[in-house]
């Protein structure tokens, strides 16, 4: 397992905007994904498939979203709510998060961090 997944199931570890980036992107790509390949199916079953798929992704990302919020010295429910409101995603991936170690560890960015 890599040293960012495991950062990323820690509860106690921090992570970096760098670090966060794959999450939404791969969540927009995989759900543009579905999108297509729902539509040139038609309607059906697929349908039903697709929203089966799509409800882990969704999962996914709301927990890497709260954990960014969590590192910003931010509510992590406030994660949550930029997976609802697709603005908060924007602002989560601009975030910078605050200066030295917190009460979750040492800053990610600093050379004597593990």
């Amino acid at each position: 397992m890599s040293s960012v997944t495991k950062r990323h199931l820690s509860l106690t570890a921090r992570i970096t905007r760098r670090d966060y980036w794959p999450y939404p992107v791969g969540f927009f790509i995989c759900c543009a994904a579905l999108g297509f390949w729902q539509s040139s199916l038609g309607p059906g079953p697929v349908h039903d498939f697709a929203m089966l798929l799509i409800w882990p992704l969704i999962a996914v990302l709301a927990l890497a979203s709260s954990k960014r919020c969590r590192d910003a010295n931010v509510a992590p429910w406030m994660g949550i709510v930029a997976v609802v409101i697709p603005f908060g995603l924007l602002i989560l991936l601009i975030l910078h998060p605050s200066k030295g170690a917190n009460e979750f560890g040492p800053d990610p960015r600093d050379s004597a961090a593990p």
